[in-house]
C-alpha cells in the first residue's frame, strides 16, 4: 500500500515495471477490475481473432489466410491503440457511415457485446476475488 511503500520504492518498482509494459497505480481494492481488463485482456483479444478467424473460412477464406488476416487485424489494431488511446475515435475513424464497417458493428452491439463484455469481465473479476481469498486465508 502506498502507506507502507516509499516513494524511491514506488519509483523504482514503477521503473523496472515499464521497462516490459504500461505501469498504472491503482487501490488496492481495484485489483480484480484491473485483472478483468487487463490481466485476462489479452485472451479476449486472442478470442476475437480466432472467431474473425473461423468466421473468415466460414465465408471461404482458407483456414491459414483467415488466421493470418485476423491476427494482423487484431495485432493493427493493438498498435493503432497503443500510439492514440481514444478506442471510440478511432473506431468512427474506421467506419463509413452506412458502410460495411457499419453494418457489421451494428451487428456486434445489437447482438449485445457490450453487455456479453461486461458479464464476462464480472465473471473474471468475481474469480479473481475468489482466488484472492483462497490463497489470503492459505497465509493466515
Amino acid at each position: 500500500t502506498t502507506d507502507t511503500v516509499k516513494d524511491e520504492q514506488k519509483k523504482l518498482v514503477e521503473e523496472v515495471l515499464g521497462t516490459v509494459g504500461l505501469v498504472v497505480e491503482v487501490r488496492e481494492d481495484q485489483m480484480d477490475a484491473v485483472t478483468a481488463v487487463s490481466g485476462s485482456g489479452p485472451a479476449y483479444a486472442f478470442l476475437l481473432a480466432e472467431a474473425m478467424a473461423a468466421a473468415g473460412e466460414k465465408l471461404g477464406l482458407d483456414a491459414d489466410t483467415a488466421l493470418k488476416l485476423a491476427s494482423a487485424t487484431v495485432a493493427g489494431a493493438g498498435f493503432l491503440l497503443d500510439t492514440n488511446p481514444d478506442a471510440p475515435a478511432l473506431r468512427r475513424a474506421v467506419t463509413s457511415p452506412n458502410g460495411t464497417t457499419e453494418r457489421a458493428l451494428n451487428t456486434f452491439v445489437e447482438g449485445g457485446l457490450f453487455q456479453l463484455t461486461e458479464d464476462a469481465m464480472r465473471a473474471c473479476a468475481a474469480r479473481s476475488a475468489e482466488m484472492s481469498q483462497l490463497y489470503t486465508a492459505d497465509e493466515d
